[in-house]
């Protein structure tokens, strides 16, 4: 485990502020969902929501950042949030079962632990998004919008 985390730490992380706002955006949509399907807007839904979705990305852009793993692949704002979210949420199906805690308590010890490691990185990097994960994370959200 050693050397994985050192490795980490001389990863470079990118991110983007557009990807960052849209990732923003994706939480606000998410919770209007939530305030449609319940009749009421919760502010509590949208803390929530927007630091899951936060969490996906910041989990994505450190494993985008992992040369050992992530390889050459171009990891645009979709597979950022997929990646994040097969990471995170695998890591609270680990702590489901080995924690006595609730998955209020598990996420947040999970959203802090992908902070650390965003900010124990050797290197942050502000790069320009790529137009087109843009584009499709819009057609998808209007899409499911309009399906739901």
């Amino acid at each position: 485990m050693r050397l994985s985390l050192r490795a980490l730490r001389v990863a470079t992380v990118t991110y983007s502020r557009g990807d960052l706002l849209v990732v923003g955006l994706i939480a606000a949509v998410v919770a209007l969902w939530v305030a449609v399907a319940g009749g009421t807007f919760s502010l509590g839904a949208l803390v929530a929501s927007e630091a899951i979705f936060f969490a996906f990305y910041l989990a994505g852009s450190l494993f985008a950042g992992w040369k050992a793993l992530a390889g050459d692949i171009l990891f645009d704002l979709p597979l950022r949030l997929l990646v994040g979210y097969t990471v995170v949420n695998t890591l609270l199906l680990a702590l489901a079962w080995i924690s006595p805690f609730g998955i209020v308590v598990n996420f947040c010890a999970v959203l802090a632990l992908t902070l650390i490691l965003f900010l124990r990185a050797r290197q942050r990097s502000l790069e320009r998004g790529a137009p087109a994960g843009l584009w499709a994370v819009g057609v998808c959200l209007v899409a499911t919008t309009l399906w739901c």
